[in-house]
């Protein structure tokens, strides 16, 4: 049987991805929710996809408990999906979740690169006393000495907030 489609039918979850994703871009955060299943197989066969594109969409539309379920079901189902992870680790420093965004982040590879490192010195300072902020990305730059993408984005949220000589 042919739809309007073509080949696909219209129940196909791939078109439900993409339309979800297309609702997503256009801010239609609601109408991406209704677009995707409710239930994702919960015995770890179903679209790890479906769960993070429903995890963003609740969350961006105020239901952020079951948004950060649905992120953390993807990033379970594909721990090697760095973007599952970076989405989650924002998610997490969003709703003041600190210690689970900087474990989550400490998790993935330096190589990922500047999303990685901004979010992880996001985490470390953020909701911290200026002086244990500081302390926090000392230790954070002393802990990863070789990552200049850290050490760039912490250098550029030192800039940001004055401490010029901290920055050098």
């Amino acid at each position: 049987e042919t739809s309007y489609w073509g080949n696909v039918k219209p129940e196909d979850i791939e078109i439900k991805k993409l339309l979800s994703s297309l609702y997503m871009e256009t801010n239609r955060y609601d109408l991406a929710v209704k677009t995707l299943p409710i239930t994702n197989d919960k015995n770890g066969s179903g679209d790890p996809e479906v769960s993070w594109l429903r995890g963003r969409a609740l969350f961006s539309n105020g239901s952020r408990d079951e948004g950060l379920l649905s992120l953390k079901e993807a990033v379970d189902r594909r721990p090697e999906n760095h973007l599952y992870a970076l989405q989650l680790a924002r998610a997490y420093i969003i709703e003041g979740k600190r210690e689970q965004a900087i474990s989550l982040l400490n998790s993935i590879p330096e190589s990922v690169g500047s999303q990685r490192d901004i979010l992880l010195v996001l985490a470390s300072v953020l909701g911290k006393t200026k002086e244990a902020g500081e302390a926090e990305l000392k230790n954070l730059l002393s802990k990863y000495p070789n990552d200049s993408g850290l050490h760039s984005a912490a250098a550029m949220l030192i800039q940001k907030v004055g401490e010029l000589d901290l920055a050098a």
